[in-house]
């Protein structure tokens, strides 16, 4: 079985965010931020694990959206628990560089599932759902390329392929 770097390294990063979460309450009696930080940073790859099992790649690529949103969240967390002296500086450095790396591959990832799904939509003959006749030859072609939940982003088609993609610096 291929190993997935995405879901073994968030694992890793939510293992760290638990540890994080039972060592505030314990030495801290700090709640409220590391119950907030323990939901987001678990989260990321709860989200990534779900897109893999998408039902389209508009599915998945939303999905690994939300884990990056998630892990904005958490990185907003860290910085606020740095800021406030709940943790050192060396624990808060070291979760922000696994965040920030959790981030950049979250971005890397959508970039290249935005790219493959914008040349599906491009691709000649799947580019739109055909009426008619005619129609029935060309859509069974297109048909195994798509499930039925993504019958739902043809509309949106042109959008997704004059949407700006996003650089890892946007978010850095």
């Amino acid at each position: 079985m291929r190993e997935n770097l995405l879901i073994d390294k968030s694992i890793a990063f939510a293992a760290r965010i638990i540890k994080l979460h039972k060592q505030l309450i314990k030495t801290q009696k700090e709640t409220v931020i590391s119950k907030q930080i323990v939901r987001s940073g678990t989260s990321i790859g709860a989200n990534i694990n779900e897109a893999n099992y998408g039902q389209s790649k508009a599915d998945f690529i939303s999905k690994l959206h939300i884990a990056l949103k998630e892990a904005a969240e958490t990185e907003y967390w860290l910085r606020l628990l740095l800021a406030s002296s709940y943790i050192s500086e060396e624990m808060g450095e070291s979760l922000l560089k696994d965040c920030l790396e959790l981030k950049k591959i979250l971005i890397a990832s959508i970039n290249t599932a935005s790219e493959s799904l914008a040349a599906f939509l491009n691709f000649p003959g799947c580019s739109e759902p055909r009426s008619g006749e005619d129609s029935r030859e060309q859509n069974a072609q297109c048909a195994p390329m798509i499930s039925p939940i993504s019958a739902g982003i043809w509309g949106t088609s042109r959008a997704i392929r004059s949407a700006p993609a996003s650089k890892i610096s946007d978010f850095t």
